[in-house]
């Protein structure tokens, strides 16, 4: 995993209910975090908040309170006189126990109450939280939300934190937000299905060509016709861009905006 550049608490009036892990905006936090849902089972064809809710718990989870003066403080060099505590999932995580090479990557300097990493793979991923002190209390609060299921994985921006990724208490996501990610599901579906019927893909799958990136976006807010950006291979001869599906088609023919 890999530590991000910032962290922050996710609170309302009666507390905090979350972790925006931050960012360190490397390729590590570029690849949004599929992996990791996918790992804790997060099903993205279900609707809202359903879709970011996690339903299992892979092995690797952990949840480990130090006190201050046993070696692997003073290891750390942790200079405040209370406890710290820390939550860490890694697959490669073997037995019960936090390992002390991911307690030491996961040091807080003393200047910090929160030190947060991560890391989003294509299958999987990992991720750490460092607290010190009374904030160990809401880590375990979240680790025991783990433990009941009742845990979103999301981004971070809606939480009006900075950007990266967020572990929040699915029962305590406050209801506008809610309604912002069913509404963002439902545009999601609209448009996968409006291009899907386009048959675009498979065209220029018939015709040969090849991408890095073929992704649907609405053309204007009106929502009724999709465009694609395409990001391909060979940019020495092609261009990326936003491409209408008749333009990707003349692609296919050597024609077109997509020629340099």
């Amino acid at each position: 995993m890999r530590r991000t550049d910032y962290s922050e608490f996710i609170a309302d009036g009666e507390g905090i209910y979350g972790i925006g892990l931050g960012s360190s905006f490397s390729v590590e936090h570029e690849t949004g975090i599929g992996g990791l849902r996918r790992k804790f089972g997060v099903d993205r064809n279900r609707l809202g908040i359903k879709g970011r809710m996690i339903t299992r718990i892979p092995r690797g989870l952990l949840f480990e309170t130090l006190q201050h003066g046993t070696g692997l403080l003073s290891l750390l060099r942790i200079r405040s006189k209370t406890t710290s505590s820390l939550l860490v999932y890694s697959p490669y995580i073997e037995g019960d126990q936090i390992p002390p090479n991911l307690i030491e990557e996961l040091n807080i300097p003393h200047n910090r109450v929160i030190v947060c990493a991560w890391e989003n793979r294509t299958y999987d991923g990992d991720f750490g939280i460092h607290v010190r002190g009374k904030y160990g209390e809401d880590l375990e609060r979240i680790f025991s939300a783990f433990n009941r299921y009742d845990i979103v994985l999301s981004g971070a921006r809606i939480f009006d934190v900075k950007p990266g990724f967020a572990i929040v208490i699915a029962s305590r996501v406050p209801e506008e937000i809610a309604k912002i990610w069913y509404e963002q599901d439902v545009d999601r579906m609209r448009l996968r299905e409006a291009a899907e019927a386009t048959g675009i893909e498979e065209y220029l799958r018939e015709a040969g060509m090849t991408w890095i990136a073929l992704l649907p976006r609405w053309r204007d807010n009106e929502k009724r016709e999709v465009v694609f950006y395409l990001n391909p291979f060979h940019q020495d001869i092609y261009n990326s861009g936003l491409y209408t599906v008749e333009e990707l088609k003349s692609w296919a023919e050597g024609k077109g905006p997509v020629m340099k």
